[in-house]
């Protein structure tokens, strides 16, 4: 019984320390910056994967970013085993998950609603995301981390100048209101 109540007493502690100004003002600080990067991040991606025809769904892409990133960010700082982590949506899968979207929309356009290619591109997405994290999940359960140092350092530089580069051609063709091609980059000199 006693070492149940030490174990409450020690939470108490913990909690009553995170309370005091000298650290509660960092910690609310950093948590504001933190937000604003998450709403930030989550508003551009949500505007790179529903572009083109998805470009009525927006708002409800930009719910589904923001409403995930805020879960990602709860669960990491709730119980990461390291303090002081900080996760939010990565811009790296939203140039694959915006392919994805295009591809499902233009796949379905002739038989499908709005509506219907709406759901279906947030079912691939949600199950793209759910295969990554049971995957990253498996490997960090089984301790396979270190497998990582036998992918090649070109295929590793191979990705993300892949993903830069959808993300580049995804950003200005969100800011210019039409697909980037080869032949339109001289239009911008």
């Amino acid at each position: 019984m006693s070492g149940d109540t030490g174990g409450a007493k020690t939470f108490a502690e913990k909690l009553r320390e995170e309370f005091e100004p000298s650290r509660l003002i960092p910690s609310v600080t950093a948590g504001l910056i933190v937000s604003i990067i998450v709403v930030i991040v989550s508003v551009s991606l949500a505007t790179l994967i529903f572009s083109g025809d998805m470009e009525q769904y927006l708002p409800q892409g930009i719910g589904l970013m923001l409403f995930s990133g805020v879960l990602i960010t709860a669960i990491i700082a709730i119980w990461s085993s390291y303090p002081g982590m900080v996760a939010y949506p990565q811009e790296r899968v939203a140039p694959i998950l915006a392919v994805v979207a295009a591809v499902v929309s233009r796949n379905m356009a002739d038989t499908a609603s709005t509506e219907e290619i709406f759901f279906t591109v947030v079912a691939a997405v949600t199950l793209a995301s759910l295969a990554s994290g049971v995957f990253l999940f498996a490997l960090g359960t089984f301790k396979l981390g270190a497998l990582i140092r036998f992918i090649p350092y070109p295929v590793i530089g191979g990705f993300l100048a892949g993903t830069g580069w959808l993300l580049v051609r995804g950003s200005l063709g969100v800011m210019m209101g039409k697909h980037l091609h080869m032949s339109d980059i001289p239009e911008f000199f």
